[in-house]
């Protein structure tokens, strides 16, 4: 699941996700197929909201992260984080 080629509709139900078998629920509800990267990522609690990093691009402060880069949810934009 690209999370950048994302609608935003689909974006806000990722989010909306508090677990990762409810975004694995709903990646297959969608039709999507995760890698292993991608179920490595989101079993590793990869989806998170941090109160200190935001999005340098947008402000953001809702990821998906892997290592080292995030992908922000709300703009699609790949960073580092430290």
């Amino acid at each position: 699941m690209d999370f950048k080629s994302l609608d935003p509709e689909l974006r806000a139900k990722v989010k909306a996700c508090s677990t990762p078998e409810e975004i694995l629920a709903l990646a297959k509800e969608e039709g999507y197929t995760l890698t292993d990267e991608e179920l490595e990522q989101i079993g590793g609690g990869g989806l998170w909201t941090n109160d200190e990093l935001k999005c340098p691009k947008c402000g953001s402060k809702d990821f998906v992260y892997g290592n080292p880069y995030c992908t922000c949810l709300s703009c699609g934009y790949d960073f580092e984080y430290y």
